[in-house]
């Protein structure tokens, strides 16, 4: 829709993770081709995303040999001639960027008035973008344990039921369910105290997790109780 509006070949959306342990997501639009991909925050990234945030307006043209110092680095590592860019924010906080482009073969430059429309459309797509993020969180909280991060019961059902699914054929069973619990882990609790349990639990978790292949579910049914 952006390149519609704009007339342009090329347009990007970077959004930046809740936490520094999660890649950014990118969406780029090339020749009407979209392409959805995962990326390491790293000091180019945040660099791109941050040149926005110089301006008091939160948006900039890109030119060749113009602009922030490393405009030219920025069109050059996406085979553009010039861009307009936008940041994504939402009530002041930087989520990410909007960029619109052309390549080299579309000489036409971008003005303060494709400026001033990209920065009134970003705030939309900031909204959108906090709104799923939002979304996500809470269907994360519905079905995974909040201490470890583990598929919880509701979760841990759904999957043995779909395992049953695919995996029960001509009498043979493919699947198993393991239940694991802690002995003496109250215990530990009592003499120790429940900072030291959840220290506990966490580590029987990354324990759990080393040892079991990527389509396993590990979950915690609760208390000491875990499943795979």
């Amino acid at each position: 829709r952006l390149c519609q509006i704009f007339g342009a070949g090329f347009a990007e959306v970077v959004v930046l993770p809740d936490s520094p342990d999660q890649d950014a997501l990118l969406v780029r639009v090339r020749g009407g081709r979209t392409m959805e991909t995962s990326e390491a925050v790293d000091e180019d990234l945040l660099a791109d995303v941050f040149s926005v945030v110089v301006p008091q307006s939160l948006s900039l043209v890109l030119r060749e040999g113009a602009g922030p110092g490393q405009a030219d680095a920025m069109l050059s590592r996406r085979g553009l001639h010039g861009a307009v860019m936008a940041a994504l924010s939402v009530e002041g906080i930087v989520l990410g960027s909007l960029m619109v482009g052309r390549n080299e073969a579309d000489r036409r430059s971008f003005t303060d008035e494709d400026r001033r429309l990209l920065e009134a459309l970003a705030p939309q797509v900031g909204v959108t973008v906090e709104k799923l993020r939002l979304d996500e969180r809470i269907n994360h909280q519905a079905f995974h344990d909040s201490l470890t991060g583990l598929a919880n019961r509701t979760l841990f059902a759904d999957r043995v039921v779909h395992a049953l699914d695919r995996r029960v054929a001509a009498d043979r069973l493919r699947a198993a369910i393991l239940f694991i619990d802690l002995d003496d882990f109250k215990v530990v609790n009592d003499t120790l105290g429940h900072p030291s349990g959840d220290l506990l639990l966490q580590g029987v978790t990354e324990r759990l997790r080393r040892v079991v292949r990527p389509f396993d579910t590990v979950a915690r049914l609760g208390g000491d109780e875990f499943a795979v």
